[in-house]
C-alpha cells in the first residue's frame, strides 16, 4: 500500500511546526524531479519530495520519529568528498509531504516560495481529470501537465545549484 493510501494526518504542536519549518529553511530541500516520460501517453512523470540531509544522525532520527517519512544514508558516491562523517537523509512524499507543506508554510521564510510551488504542484495530484489511454495508462489533460511543468521550472529556477540559469559566459 502506498503512502497516498495509508497516511493519517497528525496534529502537531506549534513547537513541532516551528521545528520542521526551521529545519526545512536551513537544511531542507523541496524537490520536483522529472525523470522519464510515458511511452504510451507521452506524459512526463514528475516526482515530489521533501528531503533533509545532515551528518547529525540524531536530527534525522527525530524527523522520522516526529513526522514519519523515511531515513536513508548517502552512499559513498553521493557523499561529498570533503565530508568526514556519514551523511543521513530524511524524505517525505505523497500526502505526508502535502500535510507538512500546509502546516509549515506560514513559518517558513527563506523557502516559503518553494513550499508554495510544492503545494501548487501537489494540487495537480488531487485532480481526477484523466482518462484511460493506450494499455490502461493514465492520460492527464494538457492543463494539468502545463501546471506541473510550470511548477517544475519555477522550483528549479529557485534552487541555487541550478547551473542552467547561469547566464554568464
Amino acid at each position: 500500500m502506498s503512502d497516498w493510501n495509508k497516511y493519517v494526518r497528525k496534529q502537531y504542536t506549534d513547537l513541532q511546526i516551528g521545528y520542521i519549518a526551521g529545519i526545512m529553511d536551513s537544511d531542507g530541500c523541496f524537490f520536483i524531479g522529472n525523470f522519464s516520460r510515458s511511452k504510451t501517453t507521452d506524459n512526463k512523470f514528475y516526482q515530489t519530495v521533501l528531503t533533509v540531509a545532515n551528518t547529525e544522525e540524531s536530527m534525522i532520527d527525530r524527523l522520522v520519529k516526529d513526522y514519519g517519512g523515511l531515513k536513508g544514508k548517502y552512499t559513498p558516491k553521493q557523499t561529498p568528498k570533503n565530508s568526514r562523517r556519514p551523511v543521513y537523509k530524511w524524505t517525505a512524499t505523497g500526502k505526508r509531504l502535502e500535510h507538512l507543506c500546509e502546516i509549515m508554510l506560514n513559518n517558513l521564510s527563506a523557502k516559503k516560495n518553494q513550499c508554495e510551488i510544492m503545494i501548487k504542484m501537489r494540487e495537480t495530484y488531487k485532480r481526477r481529470s484523466f482518462e484511460k489511454g493506450h494499455q490502461g495508462a493514465m492520460v492527464l489533460d494538457k492543463e494539468t501537465m502545463d501546471v506541473r511543468k510550470k511548477c517544475f521550472d519555477e522550483l528549479r529556477a529557485l534552487h541555487c545549484r541550478n547551473y542552467l540559469n547561469n547566464k554568464s559566459t
